[in-house]
């Protein structure tokens, strides 16, 4: 079998940067409609010397709370995690190739501090890790200026082990 390389398909290294840029918007909807305020507030003090709160909004983020506060609309900008390729073209004819690479992944994104529940997170959780794929494609049928070609995308990937914090502090 003759074997046709196309123009612009040449075999060889290759090396690739990503880094997606995004925004994280968390709502929670929390609606609370005070009917009865029993009176108003104590002047009395509850956990720790601090003084009651009125309402369940501000029950959830008062500031002697360490941990899972919750607010009502969190917004964050980042760049999620950034991905460093270096591949190979094995196979690059008119009709199929075969493409393949090895990677890491630099965590540039957060983490959950656990300070507030539903913070805004992107990338993967600020794990390290490595990866391989591959590419293969292949013409399947082609009439004229109509192609039906066939596609597979392999990608795996191991992310490393890292220290996190998901704790809520109900009391205090």
């Amino acid at each position: 079998t003759k074997h046709h390389c196309d123009d612009e398909g040449l075999t060889g290294l290759w090396g690739e940067v990503s880094f997606p840029v995004v925004h994280v918007t968390n709502t929670m909807g929390m609606i609370e409609t005070v009917t009865s305020t029993g009176g108003g507030v104590l002047a009395a003090t509850g956990l720790n010397g601090v003084p009651f709160v009125p309402n369940m909004t501000d029950a959830f983020k008062q500031d002697s709370w360490k941990y899972g506060k919750i607010c009502g609309k969190m917004s964050k900008w980042g760049v999620a995690d950034i991905e460093l390729k270096i591949g190979y073209n094995t196979i690059e004819m008119e009709k199929c190739h075969l493409n393949s690479y090895a990677g890491v992944v630099v965590p540039t994104g957060n983490k959950p501090q656990g300070h507030l529940m539903f913070e805004p997170i992107f990338g993967n959780n600020h794990h390290f890790g490595l990866m391989l794929g591959n590419n293969l494609g292949f013409e399947l049928i082609h009439h004229g200026d109509h192609k039906v070609e066939m596609e597979w995308d392999t990608n795996s990937r191991v992310l490393f082990y890292n220290y996190q914090v998901r704790s809520y502090d109900l009391i205090d």
